[in-house]
């Protein structure tokens, strides 16, 4: 885990189609990070909270109240992020995030220490 590096992200996933991804590694979002925020659409709230719950069972710190607007959303996301004891924030759209981790993890996690040294 870097002390210093908080991950951010925003999730849409009102089909439940990110399901089988989050049931990846259990220290997937755990041990890079040192602490990970999400907002999550309504959308995927109203329709599927499994995903906010398997979201929330790995650690991360869930926002369902989520504005319409992407933009406001990822504002939202990255202040909660800037807010945590973590000195740098990485924001990655969840989707990519996800197929980068479950392809190319050392990649993922060595380009973040890279972008951060």
């Amino acid at each position: 885990m870097d002390p210093t590096i908080s991950f951010c992200t925003t999730v849409h996933d009102p089909d439940s189609r990110l399901m089988p991804l989050l049931l990846a590694p259990e220290d997937a979002l755990r041990d890079p990070y040192h602490s990970d925020h999400v907002s999550a659409t309504n959308a995927t709230n109203a329709m599927h909270a499994d995903v906010i719950a398997r979201l929330r069972g790995l650690g991360a710190s869930v926002d369902t109240r989520v504005s319409a607007e992407i933009g406001t959303a990822r504002r939202n996301v990255v202040a909660s992020a800037t807010s945590s004891t973590s000195h740098r924030v990485l924001y990655c759209d969840f989707d990519r995030w996800l197929h980068w981790q479950s392809t190319f993890p050392e990649e993922l996690f060595g380009a973040a220490r890279t972008a951060f040294p």
